[in-house]
């Protein structure tokens, strides 16, 4: 007791999933581009990862400022497009 741990004190990178903001798109158009807004702000540091229908259809991502992204892509088929958001690994809350 008493002795320091070599190497201390460590520092531990902290995000909170749910704190992650999703503007949907309700509605797109065959070979129109669908684009919808994250805010990740409040959320912390972290990786955030977006595939439409397990990552058959093309995303792209374009930086709007600090921690706001719009996500798109391009339906080629008139059917549902299923979007998953996962942010460091996890599932971000109402996604797909």
């Amino acid at each position: 007791m008493g002795e320091s741990i070599p190497l201390s004190p460590f520092s531990c990178k902290v995000y909170d999933v749910n704190a992650i903001k999703v503007r949907p798109t309700e509605r797109g158009m065959v070979g129109k581009p669908v684009t919808f807004l994250v805010e990740t702000n409040n959320a912390g540091p972290g990786n955030l990862e977006v595939t439409v229908n397990s990552g058959q259809v093309p995303t792209s991502a374009q930086a709007q400022g600090n921690h706001e992204y719009a996500i798109s892509f391009n339906p080629k088929e008139a059917r549902p497009h299923v979007v998953e958001l996962r942010f460091n690994g996890e599932n971000v809350p109402g996604s797909p």
